[in-house]
């Protein structure tokens, strides 16, 4: 049990960075709702392999690339993460940045319970653990989210954008798994450096613009300004604003990734070898 325990916690040690490096960049959405969206990101691995068990699926080569693992998880992701914009979307502004980074974090709850499914299945076929670390060191998963959260806000009030979203996320994730079976690491390194580094610069820019960023932007603002996107706000989000803060309820996150995340990963990972017949 001591290794499940094990894969347990370093499948969220991978993610802890990134999460930490986010949240901070970012004061909106609340800790609360982000952490909600890392606990559907869990509940999507186990949607996954229920869609599995009910049709064939492809299980290599580029139809498993392009198809099971882009098409299906991206599905599923995205279908999730529209939810939970469409519900923080009735209590609160959401821009761009917001919507990036919750499917960051809904992304990262699938990445870490697919991580602990690798770590659990290298070690059971005699893989070195640092080998599968290394492996598994690319959060893919919460990448994409990144890139497609900006774009998946949109389709609350625009239903096509979903439709492009989910094709932009599934072409990027096959690509980058059909490299990484065919192609040295660093290839598929590089090919997740791009799109990091396209994340993270549409990320920063949407962020530059939002109005969660009080002390950027109400600086640039005359007096009339500031009130006019107090209007477009709303009261009530504005007393949302307020008193949030830059770091709502840290204790949420510290509490989740450092004990409720892990053991909850681990129950769900187990369920699922359990139910694939590992």
């Amino acid at each position: 049990m001591g290794e499940y325990v094990r894969a347990a916690y370093i499948a969220v040690g991978l993610l802890i960075p990134w999460l930490v490096l986010l949240r901070w960049l970012h004061p909106q959405p609340t800790t609360q709702d982000l952490s909600l969206g890392f606990l559907l990101g869990m509940s999507g691995t186990l949607l996954v392999m229920v869609i599995l068990r009910l049709a064939p699926w492809p299980e290599e080569g580029f139809p498993e690339a392009f198809l099971t693992a882009g098409a299906l998880e991206e599905g599923v992701k995205l279908s999730l993460g529209g939810l939970l914009l469409r519900r923080l979307g009735g209590e609160a502004w959401l821009g761009p940045a917001e919507g990036a980074l919750t499917l960051a974090f809904l992304g990262a709850g699938f990445e870490a319970v697919e991580d602990f499914q690798y770590l659990i299945g290298g070690l059971a076929q005699g893989v070195p653990l640092g080998e599968v670390v290394v492996a598994r060191s690319l959060p893919m998963h919460l990448v994409l989210g990144l890139v497609a959260g900006g774009w998946l806000v949109k389709t609350t009030d625009k239903p096509l954008w979903f439709l492009w979203t989910w094709v932009l996320a599934a072409g990027l994730h096959g690509g980058f798994n059909a490299v990484a079976a065919r192609v040295p690491f660093p290839w598929a390194v590089a090919y997740f450096a791009g799109i990091l580094g396209w994340g993270l610069f549409r990320f920063l820019k949407k962020r530059s613009y939002s109005p969660w960023r009080l002390a950027a932007v109400f600086r640039r603002m005359d007096p009339w300004e500031a009130g006019i996107v107090m209007q477009r706000l709303g009261w009530e989000t504005w007393n949302h604003l307020t008193q949030e803060g830059r770091s709502p309820a840290g204790w949420v996150m510290a509490l989740g990734l450092g004990i409720l995340y892990p053991l909850l990963i681990l129950a769900l990972g187990l369920l699922l070898h359990a139910v694939g017949g590992g």
